[in-house]
């Protein structure tokens, strides 16, 4: 046999066992990074998520605390005030409620410790724990907005 016929015949088989190799350590570099692009993308979704959840939920505090009747007012694990800036276990938001003004019957003194309040069937009945802004302006003194919490209301048939 001549080289020029030895040449046509193909691949011998180290050239094929290399030229194999070749491509599998190509494979396998494609493969691993394929992988870590995956994985990365998964972590950074993850993260951008929480950074999301997080954003949306700040807006919320800061928009329910621009629309309170008043500052927010520091509790504690019972649902207490606390006084100072104390640690509290939590915060309590006064919002301004929509539908109308509840009305006092009788005039109230300096000293009294409770109120009965007059509220129409189109008005919701204000909960335990919820606090009334009570315009004292005629009172006590102009633009003074007091503050009071309800206890549970008692039922009167």
């Amino acid at each position: 046999m001549t080289s020029s016929a030895r040449r046509d015949r193909g691949f011998t088989l180290i050239e094929l066992l290399f030229a194999g190799l070749i491509a599998g350590v190509a494979l396998l570099g494609g493969y691993t990074l394929l992988t870590a692009s995956l994985t990365l993308y998964a972590k950074n979704f993850s993260l951008n998520r929480s950074h999301y959840t997080g954003r949306v939920c700040l807006e919320k505090m800061i928009n329910r605390i621009n629309a309170a009747g008043s500052a927010p007012i520091l509790i504690d694990e019972r649902g207490a005030d606390v006084a100072g800036n104390g640690p509290a276990a939590g915060v309590r938001l006064c919002t301004p409620s929509t539908q109308g003004v509840y009305s006092i019957p009788t005039a109230a003194a300096a000293s009294d410790t409770s109120l009965m309040l007059l509220v129409t069937s189109e008005q919701p009945r204000p909960r335990g724990g919820d606090i009334l802004l009570i315009d004292a302006g005629a009172v006590v003194q102009a633009g003074r907005v007091v503050q009071v919490e309800t206890r549970a209301p008692e039922r009167v048939d």
